[in-house]
């Protein structure tokens, strides 16, 4: 008999609720337009790891691009790491890009997109890496007080220098 009562409201809150999930998505279909789709011709399948795949950004030398803005703990492994700020008008894949100093420590840069007025760390140390701190992973220390600190992209070129204090 208690059943009874309760399917007509069960009925109900079924249809109350797949309206309101539909609302809730048409709102979130106007305002998250998707990235557009690469669409085929002819006949030959598209390969969309080809089609989405991002190009180096190849800037010219009197672009700004990025600049080493300070190095933090120099000496303590623990707290060491390099502080890069973006002062570019547009995105840059920071692939094959490297810090590196007098003593030919090096660390080359994944492919990875630092944006307009972003910034991230990297950390001498190991550790997981985030959208905003990248790790080495070495051992030991690298920077030490009067070094300088290059970073050059991909084509060997200079784009920044700090000298640690």
């Amino acid at each position: 008999m208690l059943m009874k009562k309760i399917i007509p409201y069960l009925i109900l809150n079924f249809f109350v609720s797949a309206a309101a999930m539909a609302i809730v998505l048409l709102i979130w279909n106007a305002t998250h337009k998707a990235p557009g789709v690469a669409i085929s011709t002819d006949s030959q399948p598209i390969d969309l790891a080809v089609v989405t795949k991002p190009t180096p950004t190849l800037l010219p030398l009197d672009t700004q691009s990025i600049e080493i803005q300070v190095v933090v703990g120099a000496g303590d492994i623990n707290l060491e790491h390099i502080q890069l700020v973006s002062i570019a008008d547009m995105a840059i894949d920071l692939q094959g890009w490297k810090i590196r100093d007098e003593q030919h420590h090096e660390y080359i840069f994944p492919s990875l997109i630092i944006y307009p007025e972003g910034g991230l760390s990297l950390y001498t140390r190991s550790g997981a890496n985030t959208s905003i701190e990248i790790f080495w992973g070495m051992k030991t220390a690298v920077w030490s007080s009067g070094e300088t600190v290059e970073l050059r992209d991909a084509e060997g070129n200079l784009r920044s220098s700090y000298r640690i204090p």
